[in-house]
C-alpha cells in the first residue's frame, strides 16, 4: 500500500534566522503574532509552516533541552 507523502528537509545552519526578541515583550503592540524579523529567512518558514499538515523537527540534545538555534 503506497502513500504518496512529499517533503522538504532543511538544514537551519544554513539559513540566516535571527533569534525572536519581539515575543518578550511587555508591551502588546511590541508583539504581534507571529514575530517576524524582516531582516532573516523565517519569513519563508512561517508561510510553509501554515502550509503544511505535519511538521517533524530533529535537535541535538544539550543540556536536556533543545539547541539554542531551534528555540
Amino acid at each position: 500500500m503506497g502513500r504518496n507523502v512529499s517533503y522538504q528537509r532543511y538544514n537551519l545552519n544554513e539559513f540566516h534566522i535571527n533569534h525572536s526578541w519581539c515575543c518578550y515583550s511587555m508591551r502588546d503592540h511590541a508583539c504581534k503574532y507571529p514575530c517576524r524579523d524582516p531582516l532573516d529567512d523565517m519569513l519563508a518558514f512561517h508561510e510553509m509552516i501554515i502550509a503544511s499538515k505535519a511538521v517533524v523537527v530533529g535537535s541535538p540534545v544539550n543540556w536536556n533541552n533543545m539547541s539554542a538555534r531551534l528555540k
